[in-house]
């Protein structure tokens, strides 16, 4: 990703969607992951559902993300009255890990869980879905 790039944009959150292009253009490289498709080269869409994945997207980066800056998890959920489970890439953004790992040390739940993906990034469950198909039947069974 070009340094450049990213920082004459400044620290986050940007006014609208375009300001996190580089960061959509070099989503790969951001994530530590290999490229996702999002079900975009599934040969099972019909091409107007390959177009609500991709506003899907753009609607998360524009609509969503900026609702969710306010939010920490370590001070609006401390705990949880429900058992926990996590699914992380072990390549996941340093950003996002280091402040995920701090919460996971902190919060309660009755139980809590976390499976690391060796070699996933920030999409392990499209990366790595027999992965996930094994923790979801751990936590089944549970």
């Amino acid at each position: 990703m070009p340094v450049r790039q990213m920082t004459a944009l400044g620290p986050p959150p940007y006014p609208d969607v375009w300001g996190y292009e580089p960061i959509m253009t070099y989503e790969a490289q951001a994530y530590g992951q290999r490229a996702p498709s999002f079900g975009v080269g599934v040969d099972e869409y019909t091409l107007l559902q390959k177009a609500h994945v991709l506003n899907a997207i753009l609607d998360t980066w524009s609509v969503l993300y900026p609702r969710m800056q306010g939010i920490d998890l370590r001070r609006d959920a401390p705990s949880l009255p429900v058992p926990a489970w996590f699914y992380l890439g072990g390549n996941e953004m340093r950003g996002l890990r280091v402040l995920f790992d701090d919460w996971y040390a902190r919060l309660r739940a009755p139980s809590k869980k976390l499976t690391v993906v060796p070699g996933a990034g920030h999409t392990a469950l499209f990366e790595r879905p027999d992965q996930l198909v094994a923790v979801l039947d751990d936590v089944l069974a549970g």
